[in-house]
């Protein structure tokens, strides 16, 4: 069915096939950065969507030394990873910064050692790190789409999520699960890095995720 909507497009823009993929991946994964970034500029977690990238490349290795889709291993990873964050966050006095960096640094450190043990030079690490949009596939825009789908299904939390960004102690005192949205919260921003990495790359979704917002602040 994608590749038929993507081939009745084609032909009726009279683009090639892999820039209307590009297009859409593209659009796709600019509107759910700047429907997520707002909250990390907001909570100033500048430094967890770039965490969040780089911990990602450690499933994007596991996958690729395992023979399996990067992005299926990738995914689960990179949740463990941000629900990780989010509990040692509220059960330790490290700061979020610190505990991002160890969770950036020990993600980093286990992509490298696992890209070490894979018998030849595999270019899709590459691809992963720094962005390949002319090179999308059919199933990375239904990977994105679906994470269009999960957003517009949290779409009801919005007003939860911004009340607790503002006044998160209001937030509270009015019985709203601000730590369960947390975990929610982390776990959307979690699955739209992992489905973005191919799009524009681990070294770029943290500047898709700052800078706009960022402005528009």
């Amino acid at each position: 069915m994608t590749i038929t909507m993507i081939e009745f497009l084609a032909s009726q823009t009279g683009l090639p096939q892999f820039l209307v993929l590009a297009f859409l991946a593209g659009s796709l994964v600019a509107l759910l950065s700047a429907f997520y970034g707002v909250f990390v500029v907001q909570r100033s977690l500048g430094f967890l969507g770039n965490g969040l990238a780089h911990a990602a490349f450690g499933g994007v290795a596991l996958g690729i030394l395992l023979g399996v889709e990067p992005l299926a291993v990738a995914l689960p990873f990179t949740i463990a990873i941000s629900a990780g964050i989010v509990w040692l966050r509220e059960h330790s006095r490290l700061g979020a910064d610190t505990i991002i960096g160890i969770f950036f640094s020990v993600s980093m450190a286990l992509g490298i050692l696992l890209l070490s043990k894979t018998p030849r030079f595999n270019t899709d690490a590459f691809a992963y790190l720094f962005g390949s949009i002319l090179s999308v596939r059919p199933m990375d825009l239904l990977a994105t789409c679906g994470a269009a789908l999960v957003t517009l299904a949290c779409a009801p939390l919005w007003g939860r999520w911004a009340y607790a960004t503002f006044d998160r102690e209001l937030a509270l005192a009015d019985k709203i699960p601000s730590q369960r949205d947390d975990y929610i919260l982390s776990a959307c921003l979690a699955l739209v890095i992992v489905v973005a990495m191919k799009v524009v790359g681990i070294t770029l979704i943290a500047a898709f995720l700052v800078i706009p917002p960022a402005a528009a602040r």
